[in-house]
């Protein structure tokens, strides 16, 4: 859930006028949904596979997550679980390695939406999906803004909650603190105010309360007076994937926010290791599995106090972290004042056919 620049020297999306993939998106739609609910065909979604399978036949290197989420931006979502897909081969090799990656890794995700495209490179075909889980539905927002009060309308079945961070200066940092906005409801839709009052750029999260407990719906960054892009973070440092690594990096942002530092807890790491461990078992980014939220896990493991928790998949340890200090609610998480302990758990899931290699990261902060 990341915004970052795009890339440059890209060339300009294209694709051939036959399509070598003729009913493979109802087939993966079907694949990677829900018995009896397809996933939906959104053609923002199509144009997003498409600049992504240009990104990647100019530059595979920078064409990773983060432009994915730009991509999506540019259409004007603001779609916060994204789960990529892409192979180089020929068209049936393509299509049978993404109906296997469909089933396998897709449908276990609870995703709802599908964008679809594919790219000739010399005799082969570049083919990229798009899988989206959106548990709210909003209105298109805008990348730039005046000063004033930017509203925001949506539906949503869950409570919804409404963080923000900004403004931030372009091209450095941001240190700003996080906030949170009132939601108003009535009935499934809700509406809110995100006030600009000053030149930089905003980011404001939605998050969604439902079965798997609160999970971010939307991430958008808006700028006043400023280029429209992402939020500017320090550089992912080289820390290595270990528990140790993720430790300094938090200590790091906490003592920049002149924050004291954490006591390792073991019932929390052992929580925590436990958790990152299901996590790449279910393949879900998840607070909630198996009926179990982090309260209830770190009491088992012998912490009686309130927790706070964080939970991603990255492809890096430290990229983890960088997403968290991104997100307004996983930010407000690593720099709370309150929290006094400590334990994280790391686990890997090992890569498949469209699909790299992955760190699953659980930060349990207690008090």
């Amino acid at each position: 859930m990341l915004l970052t620049p795009g890339l440059v020297n890209a060339e300009p999306p294209k694709s051939s006028t036959t399509d070598p993939f003729p009913g493979l998106a109802r087939t993966i739609a079907e694949l990677a949904g829900e018995k009896g609910h397809p996933l939906q065909r959104d053609p923002a979604l199509d144009r997003a596979a498409l600049v992504h399978a240009a990104h990647l036949g100019a530059d595979p290197e920078r064409a990773n997550l983060e432009s994915v989420f730009e991509s999506i931006q540019n259409e004007g979502l603001a779609d916060a679980q994204v789960l990529p897909f892409s192979i180089l081969a020929a068209p049936e090799e393509g299509a049978v390695a993404l109906r296997r990656f469909a089933e396998i890794e897709a449908r276990p995700r609870g995703l709802s939406h599908l964008g679809l495209a594919h790219r000739q490179e010399g005799s082969a075909v570049r083919l990229v999906a798009l899988f989206s889980r959106r548990p709210l539905l909003l209105q298109p927002l805008t990348r730039t803004a005046r000063p004033g009060i930017l509203t925001v309308r949506g539906q949503a079945r869950g409570e919804v909650e409404a963080l923000w961070v900004g403004p931030c200066p372009p091209d450095a940092p941001c240190r700003k603190g996080v906030n949170r906005l009132s939601v108003r409801r009535r009935g499934k839709v809700f509406a809110l105010e995100l006030p600009l009052k000053k030149p930089g750029r905003y980011v404001l999260e939605l998050l969604v309360t439902q079965d798997r407990g609160p999970e971010v719906g939307a991430l958008w960054t808006t700028a006043v007076g400023v280029p429209p892009g992402p939020i500017q973070t320090d550089p992912i440092s080289r820390s290595p994937d270990t528990a140790v690594g993720l430790r300094s990096l938090i200590e790091e942002a906490r003592s920049a926010a002149d924050l004291s530092p954490l006591t390792p807890s073991e019932p929390l790491a052992r929580a925590a290791q436990a958790h990152a461990e299901a996590i790449c078992a279910a393949r879900v980014a998840a607070h909630v599995l198996g009926g179990q939220g982090p309260q209830e896990r770190a009491n088992a493991a012998g912490y009686p106090g309130p927790v706070s928790e964080n939970v991603a998949i990255a492809g890096r340890v430290a990229q983890a972290h960088t997403n968290f200090l991104l997100s307004p609610s996983h930010r407000a998480n690593v720099l709370d004042p309150l929290v006094t302990e400590l334990g994280l758990g790391i686990a890997v899931r090992q890569g498949s056919p469209g699909l790299a290699r992955a760190f699953c990261v659980v930060e349990l902060y207690g008090r």
